[in-house]
């Protein structure tokens, strides 16, 4: 080992896995997601004990190492994930009262792991190593991929060791060591831009423990495929909020709509999440939603009377995202919200609160409708299509005929547009808004039957001047008077 160090500066070979220090890493402080670490360990152990597909790097900084001096204490700098992903699955097993043989087997593979010792003589250099091995591994591992939030982590770490040698070094100076020590495979995903943006989503986004819980949550949903893993959605998020409870806000509001179904994970882009030239993003919405009410409850509400005591209530209740789904209106699949504190506001305070939700959730509502209306046009389209094959039927039937099934499917898209208007829009709108389903029913009705109409027109089905001789769009033509109408 000696000589191998000396001279090639690495030496290879088996060791026992308890030799390691699972509990130090070569970037301390980034945090590691237990769910990615589990599905690390069920992936690769699926089938149960099998020996390691990577190895363990060790760093040193002498070649005079006594390794059985430092039993437990061997510094690793290979990916934390691939030993914690072996250290669940082993007491996961144990927990799990597995057979004698099946353990006997986890501490076989636990005592034959491949090391892999490596010579680092400056300490500052382990973080560049690490990194390398980590970029090397997520080829075959992604769940030993870093998520934006640790990546922002890392390059908070790296701008640490660079200035222990350039105090005060700028984001030019720490991407020219990173380039320079960093692995052949990643150096494609660094700029200046995204170091300058990594920085600030590690000083207002992981500093804030209320964020920090907002995108846990969302990893632990959708592991790297959550709409806020990516650095520059982040710091897209942060530049378009005023301060720090504005951030809080919007990430608990994203959150919260991803939860209550308002819209999809893989929905969220960064043309959703801050608008652009013809239109404002959720972000905005959102920090509006929040001016709005504190607008009501700081100037409007007190000014026309409404109790303090009442209004001091309602603004707790709707402090927060958290609060309002506790005390307000639950998520789908969660315990029904308590409504115990409505009994003590007066009758005017429950008008004001039914405000105050509908301004709360009312981006809930115009996304639903937004669905409706796309779901609106297939189903026009599919109007369409049954009227072309109509169409193309129309010289198999007596005309007789043709005439009474246009009539029953003006009737029937008449109808049916009355009652799918009636049912979709209801859903769709906030409570207590009669007027605006009625509208919709109208205008549902109004399409419905003007499309299919239309189409008939086309067809010939339906003459537009009831003349006698009158042509038809497929060439026939009118020897009678056509007294019938449609309905």
């Amino acid at each position: 080992m000696k000589h191998a160090l000396s001279r090639e500066g690495i030496y290879r070979c088996a060791g026992n896995f308890w030799w390691l220090d699972h509990l130090t890493s070569p970037a301390p402080g980034v945090p590691l997601n237990e769910a990615r670490i589990l599905e690390l360990g069920g992936t690769v152990f699926a089938d149960g004990p099998k020996h390691v597909g990577w190895s363990f790097h060790i760093a040193v900084d002498s070649c005079e190492l006594d390794v059985l001096g430092r039993k437990g204490s061997l510094f690793r700098i290979s990916p934390e994930e691939a030993d914690h992903a072996l250290l669940f699955t082993i007491a996961n097993a144990i927990a799990m009262s597995a057979p004698n043989d099946e353990l006997k087997r986890w501490r076989h593979v636990c005592l034959t792991v491949p090391f892999v010792f490596e010579l680092i003589p400056k300490s500052g250099d382990v973080l560049w190593r690490a990194h390398s091995l980590r970029q090397g591994l997520t080829v075959d591992y992604n769940a030993m991929k870093r998520t934006a939030r640790q990546a922002a982590h890392d390059v908070f770490l790296m701008k640490q060791r660079v200035e222990l040698e350039m105090p005060g070094a700028s984001c030019k100076q720490v991407l020219e060591a990173l380039l320079a020590k960093a692995a052949p495979t990643s150096k494609q995903e660094f700029s200046e831009n995204y170091i300058q943006s990594a920085l600030t989503v590690y000083e207002t986004v992981c500093c804030d423990a209320g964020i920090v819980c907002c995108l846990t949550r969302l990893e632990n949903t959708y592991s790297l495929d959550s709409c806020f893993n990516s650095i520059s959605k982040l710091y897209d998020v942060v530049k378009k909020c005023d301060d720090a409870e504005s951030r809080l806000w919007v990430f608990e509001g994203v959150v919260d709509g991803i939860a209550a179904m308002a819209y999809n994970n893989g929905d969220i882009s960064r043309s959703f999440l801050i608008g652009g030239r013809h239109g404002v993003g959720l972000v905005q919405l959102l920090q509006f939603k929040r001016h709005c009410l504190r607008h009501f409850l700081d100037v409007e509400f007190p000014k026309s009377g409404f109790r303090h005591v009442d209004l001091q209530i309602i603004r707790e209740k709707l402090s927060n995202h958290g609060s309002y789904r506790a005390h307000v209106s639950g998520l789908p699949r969660q315990s029904p919200p308590d409504h115990r504190w409505l009994g003590k506001l007066a009758a005017s305070s429950h008008l004001a609160m039914q405000l105050l939700e509908a301004v709360h959730v009312s981006l809930r509502f115009v996304c639903r409708a937004l669905c409706v209306v796309l779901y609106d046009v297939c189903c026009l389209l599919c109007v369409c299509a049954l009227s072309v094959v109509c169409v193309a039927c129309c010289g198999l039937l007596p005309r007789r005929v043709l005439r009474r099934v246009a009539r029953r499917a003006l009737r029937v898209c008449l109808w049916g547009g009355c009652v799918y208007g009636a049912v979709a829009m209801s859903y769709c709108l906030p409570r207590h808004n009669l007027c605006s389903v009625v509208l919709c029913c109208i205008v549902s009705c109004v399409v419905y039957y003007c499309v299919c109409y239309i189409f008939m027109c086309v067809s010939g089905v339906v003459p537009v001047i009831r003349n006698p001789g009158h042509t038809f769009a497929n060439g026939r033509k009118c020897a009678t008077v056509v007294a019938w109408t449609p309905p």
